[in-house]
């Protein structure tokens, strides 16, 4: 048999549990309330974060260092491969005195 539900229908809940679910509405609101404030704050802050971060990332990409900085780099280079030869050198001519001196 169908209930059928209109404005003449009366239930009965006890007070406990109109109480219960006043409070666990009032416990979801505060709950989402707080949530969206955080959000709100984080948000923010990666907003205010991201002017700084965008400055950084356009300065690195459209950073170009002096011309003599490559010049140098260079010279450096190869006075360490003119470095390693010599090393070289002078491990050889420590083995010829070696077999000489023998």
């Amino acid at each position: 048999m169908p209930i059928q539900l209109d404005e003449k229908t009366e239930i009965t809940l006890p007070l406990k549990i109109v109480v219960g679910l006043g409070v666990a509405l009032v416990s979801a609101v505060a709950f989402v309330l707080h949530i969206e404030s955080r959000i709100d704050v984080i948000d923010s802050t990666i907003s205010k974060k991201s002017i700084v971060w965008d400055a950084a990332g356009k300065f690195v990409a459209e950073f170009k260092p002096h011309p003599l900085v490559n010049e140098t780099a260079e010279r450096v280079r190869q006075m360490e491969l003119e470095m390693i030869r010599q090393q070289k050198d002078i491990e050889y001519l420590k083995e010829q005195l070696k077999k000489k001196s023998l």
